[in-house]
């Protein structure tokens, strides 16, 4: 079996000489290769406002927001549009840091943002290898 560093020393390889990966990459990650991209394009799809709002309400409720329920329903309307775009299991990852680190509801948008940081551009960054490695073998 092919261990993961293993399989981004290809990803390098094939950035600049396809030729040789092409000729030595082991068959198993030959056939494994297309599951390897959908897994990591799933992990890139954001999650949707649904699953925001579930996860919102639970972080308030945990957190106790004290304000009316109009007022939370207004905060949990503006964290959906900040977060839209973030992948659903780094949304609910994120969020459970932030219960952990946050004393109020306010704080949660900014400490899901700053465990956050680099993360989604890091798995952008990994497709794009995996695809040039797809289109090195043909």
């Amino acid at each position: 079996m092919l261990r993961e560093p293993e399989l981004w020393r290809f990803c390098e390889i094939a950035e600049s000489d396809p030729e040789r990966v092409r000729n030595t990459l082991p068959e198993p990650l030959r056939a494994a290769l297309p599951a390897l991209i959908e897994h990591q394009a799933a992990q890139l799809a954001p999650a949707s406002d649904e699953r925001l709002m579930m996860a919102l309400t639970q972080t308030c409720a945990l957190l106790g927001f004290s304000g009316s329920q109009a007022s939370r329903t207004e905060w949990i309307a503006a964290a959906i549009v900040r977060m839209r775009g973030v992948p659903h299991d780094l949304v609910f990852e994120a969020l459970r840091e932030a219960e952990e680190s946050c004393t109020r509801v306010t704080e949660v948008v900014k400490a899901v943002f700053d465990y956050l940081e680099d993360l989604p551009s890091r798995r952008k960054a990994r497709m794009a290898k995996l695809l040039v490695l797809a289109e090195a073998i043909g």
